[in-house]
């Protein structure tokens, strides 16, 4: 299991319905995810493997506690269950997609996240995730390009300060590591 950084972890205020996250809807019949601003779909059906089987709280609250003190398998399990059923979709995705950073599945966390990311008016969260993922990964251009995105978005909103420094963090380790 990895630590993620605090600034990667969801928030429960991410599940309000005036949460800053793009509208993305569940098709039960095609098995994906929509968002039609971006023309885009994510099937999870090769994440459904990785996520395993077990029960599945429903409650938002619960799966971010559960990520934030290391149940990593659990809070995907939920968030993959809230994402299906909930009217929030888009924050319980990007709760999977940091689930399974936290497992090192980044393949399937840098799919989500890169979704989110795509999707018009999503919070810099979303590229600061797909950069990480990626970085895990080693796809230093890819990481790069979405680290840097996350990083303008966050510039000049205080709210923001740690997802800026967190970028610029790794950004500077990709620099120089490399």
């Amino acid at each position: 299991m990895r630590t993620l950084h605090p600034v990667l972890l969801p928030d429960p205020a991410d599940h309000a319905a005036d949460a800053a996250w793009p509208h993305v809807r569940f098709d039960a019949g095609s098995g994906s995810f929509q968002c039609a601003a971006a023309e885009s779909a994510l099937s999870l059906d090769d994440l459904r493997d990785v996520v395993g089987d077990g029960d599945a709280t429903g409650d938002f609250d619960a799966a971010c506690a559960a990520l934030a003190e290391g149940d990593a398998a659990s809070a995907a399990r939920d968030f993959l269950a809230l994402a299906e059923t909930d009217d929030a979709p888009a924050a319980a995705l990007y709760g999977l997609a940091a689930s399974l950073c936290a497992t090192h599945h980044d393949d399937g966390a840098l799919e989500i996240a890169g979704f989110l990311a795509a999707c018009p008016d999503a919070p810099s969260r979303a590229q600061l995730l797909c950069g990480f993922a990626a970085y895990c990964l080693g796809r230093k251009e890819e990481a790069r390009r979405s680290l840097a995105r996350a990083a303008r978005m966050a510039r000049g909103r205080p709210e923001a300060r740690d997802e800026l420094r967190f970028a610029q963090t790794i950004l500077l380790k990709q620099q120089f590591v490399s």
